[in-house]
């Protein structure tokens, strides 16, 4: 039931149902079940709004509790939301046996230990990206999902957009030739929100907003790691990063390029470059 983390992508037509679609029913097939009760972490955040609504296209799939830090954001929400169970911490969330899945939506720093407390209560987990804050994070979720035996899937949305699934098709089937650029951008003016500007919330463009392109470009090259990586960005006065522009180089000379901004609206658009055609991704805004 566990999911490599590396492969997502990005851009298509905006709605949280498909990613959440997939998700549950990939459950649905592994375990035999008949029907997956879900709980949200940290309910103010934009993300677990998205979440809630796909989730609510899917009648077999009842939200059935809701838990945050503060007990009285967590009430709001479930009132809001019709949800039943409410908790004022993430332990007594872990501790519902009526709790099938986890929709982890806190600030990135958080992601690491509210991954481990769920896995380890031996819940599924859809994280919010990115998934940790480092490497060495990474594998420790990973090590954790593998060692419970649970299923693990960075909630990276945009992967399951009808055009990435188009976009999927079409390289399979060789409609490009063979892929030799991948140019992608992705920026908007977000620098006003807290979580945005300081370390120690997980600010910056690239674990942010980056992380789409960056998705996007392992999409088209079949996860296929980089031989170099070169990048030059800019620092807001906090010291997080607010504008970055990477060039990655791959094998057989094919290259990707991507600009991310928290501080600036892009085109954010995207192109595949091929031998016999290309694709590009114009905004969804």
């Amino acid at each position: 039931m566990f999911l490599d983390t590396f492969t997502r992508i990005i851009l298509g037509n905006p709605s949280s149902f498909y990613c959440v679609a997939s998700v549950l029913g990939r459950l649905n097939s592994t375990c035999s079940w008949r029907g997956v009760s879900t709980g949200v972490l940290r309910p103010v955040s934009e993300g677990s709004r998205r979440q809630l609504h796909g989730l609510r296209k899917l009648s077999s799939f009842p939200v059935v509790a809701v838990a945050a830090r503060k007990l009285e954001d967590a009430q709001q929400f479930a009132k809001k939301h019709s949800i039943p169970q409410v908790y004022g911490n993430y332990e007594e969330l872990a501790r519902d046996p009526n709790i099938d899945v986890v929709y982890v939506g806190t600030i990135h720093p958080c992601h690491l230990k509210a991954c481990l407390l769920f896995m380890d209560a031996k819940k599924n987990v859809l994280c919010e990206k990115p998934l940790a804050m480092n490497a060495k994070e990474v594998k420790d979720i990973l090590a954790c999902a593998k060692r419970n035996n649970v299923f693990l899937m960075e909630a990276v949305w945009t992967r399951f957009f009808p055009a990435s699934a188009e976009i999927r098709r079409l390289l399979a089937e060789g409609e490009l030739g063979e892929v030799k650029m991948v140019r992608s951008e992705f920026g908007a003016p977000v620098m006003h929100l807290p979580r945005s500007m300081h370390k120690e919330l997980g600010g910056g463009a690239m674990l942010d907003i980056g992380i789409y392109c960056l998705q996007f470009t392992l999409m088209v090259y079949g996860g296929e790691r980089p031989q170099s990586v070169q990048a030059m960005g800019v620092c807001a006065e906090t010291g997080v990063d607010e504008t970055v522009a990477v060039t990655l180089k791959f094998s057989n000379g094919r290259l990707a390029v991507f600009t991310c901004s928290s501080r600036m609206l892009l085109h954010n658009d995207a192109s595949i470059v091929g031998t016999k055609g290309n694709i590009r991704v114009g905004s969804c805004s």
